[in-house]
């Protein structure tokens, strides 16, 4: 007797009505409603653009991309006022893994091995990448690396002219290392997060009296806190907006006070979604242009006048599209849009 009680406790019902499922007859005469000849096949489906990676340069004047060329991903710059297109970078034995603008004369990319300019990294068995671009320092960036330890990355300034090197901090515990770097529009580093046990992050801060590193924050793996940028439009050095889920559970920006660890404000946060990002104005003494957060769709929050007139303009001539900020120039005169729906993976507007 012990038999039906034990089969009907396993028993599982799938969610749904099973009454609204399409007859095959239904389905049929969808079908008939299909007058064209279209063939399509697994790669038109997977299919990516020829060109991607758009950017403009410092001054608005070029316009750069990649292009496929068969197999191959070559980078090109194409003058906006007259059409000419250049190609500024060769893709060979190894594939470009991502370039972009240090300033109006020069590109950076990266790759493996085998690259046509100077190397500037020019280490066996080492990764390199950009944490920072410093426009304030046209011929500097800031990349991390792993020349000294194959197991840990570490800060380097580095002058893209001369490929000179200047380490600027130690990585010195691979039993726990340091995740991520926050630098400053100076290149000054000001905090660091840093991994312990596998399982909890350590949020430290630059004490700006002593130089020393304080730790801030203990939090678990599955938390966040981060810088998204320094505020500076105040006199607080240590005033940045931050995001984080702490006392929440969803992401949201706050103005936070980082050397005495307290929140100041909340500045952002949607009760639905995670809060994205946000983005502050170089020219307009960081004035908040606006917030995005990911719902069933990428969304805008525009708050300074320039973003809600760009935000109207394109609501009201592309009506239905997402559209994204895919790059500026320096003047934020030119701006690089991207239009996209659930039938456009991507069409770019100057």
């Amino acid at each position: 007797m012990a038999l039906p009680l034990t089969l009907k406790r396993f028993e599982s019902k799938l969610p749904g009505n099973p009454e609204l499922v399409s007859t095959d007859e239904e389905l049929q005469a969808l079908v008939a409603y299909d007058e064209g000849d279209y063939k399509y096949s697994v790669a038109d489906y997977f299919a990516r653009p020829n060109a991607s990676s758009f950017q403009l340069s410092p001054n608005g004047k070029y316009l750069s991309y990649m292009e496929k060329e068969g197999l191959k991903n070559h980078v090109y710059i194409k003058e906006l006022a007259t059409g000419e297109v250049v190609r500024a970078i060769e893709e060979k034995e190894e594939p470009i893994k991502g370039y972009g603008w240090v300033n109006d004369e020069r590109l950076f990319y990266a790759m493996d091995h085998g690259g046509n300019a100077l190397d500037l990294t020019p280490f066996e068995g080492v990764r390199a990448g950009i944490i920072s671009l410093l426009k304030e320092q046209k011929d500097y960036i800031i990349i991390s690396m792993n020349k000294d330890n194959p197991q840990i990355f570490e800060p380097y300034k580095l002058n893209v002219v001369t490929g000179e090197l200047e380490k600027l901090y130690e990585n010195s515990d691979p039993a726990n290392p340091i995740q991520g770097y926050d630098f400053d529009k100076e290149g000054d580093l000001r905090a660091f997060t840093k991994m312990v046990n596998g399982i909890e992050m350590e949020f430290y801060y630059k004490n700006g009296d002593t130089e020393e590193f304080e730790l801030k924050k203990k939090t678990n793996w599955d938390d966040s806190f981060s810088i998204i940028s320094f505020n500076y439009n105040t006199p607080d050095p240590d005033d940045a907006y931050v995001v984080t889920n702490l006392d929440s559970d969803k992401t949201r920006i706050v103005l936070y006070d980082l050397k005495n660890d307290r929140e100041i404000k909340e500045v952002f946060s949607n009760p639905d979604y995670e809060v994205s990002g946000m983005r502050l104005s170089r020219k307009r003494n960081y004035e908040i242009d606006y917030f995005s957060y990911e719902g069933e769709k990428s969304v805008i929050i525009p708050m300074s006048d320039l973003y809600k007139e760009i935000d109207a303009g394109v609501k009201k001539n592309f009506p239905g599209k997402i559209y994204g900020i895919v790059d500026f120039d320096d003047d934020e005169n030119t701006f690089l849009v991207i239009l996209q729906s659930d039938k456009l993976y991507g069409t770019y507007y100057e």
